[in-house]
């Protein structure tokens, strides 16, 4: 489980800027309305790729931030449906699930839970973790 810096900072510091081999989201700015899957659970399309949001007794978990700059999208997309986010689960570090965080905490104060791994990589603004051959591969 990761939080930004007092700076607010995740990925390279500032919001949608810093990830190796990132692509930023486009520019517009666009409330996605959410879909519901089931009950409780909102999918927030953003282009490329998509987040959602799950409602807890503590309010809305995101899962995944998107692309740097969706961040807003995805807070604005909670408050679409009523709700807050309190905390966001990042499912790995790569650009396009966890480029939109530092913009989404900065605009929530929402937790940010990810494996520890995956938390220095994003705190140091690696879109990709070095990969390394192992035998059998």
């Amino acid at each position: 489980r990761g939080r930004t810096g007092a700076d607010g900072a995740w990925g390279g510091g500032e919001t949608g800027k810093g990830f190796e081999g990132s692509t930023p989201s486009p520019p517009a700015r666009f409330v996605p309305r959410p879909t519901p899957i089931v009950p409780g659970l909102w999918c927030v399309e953003l282009g490329a790729v998509n987040a959602f949001l799950a409602e807890t007794p503590a309010g809305l978990v995101a899962v995944d931030a998107g692309n740097p700059g969706d961040g807003a999208r995805i807070a604005d997309a909670a408050r679409e449906i009523g709700g807050e986010i309190a905390a966001a689960v990042v499912t790995h570090h790569h650009p396009d699930h966890a480029g939109g965080l530092a913009e989404l905490i900065a605009r929530t104060g929402a937790e940010a839970w990810m494996h520890p791994l995956d938390a220095a990589e994003v705190r140091a603004g690696n879109g990709f973790r070095p990969y390394r051959v192992t035998s059998g591969i």
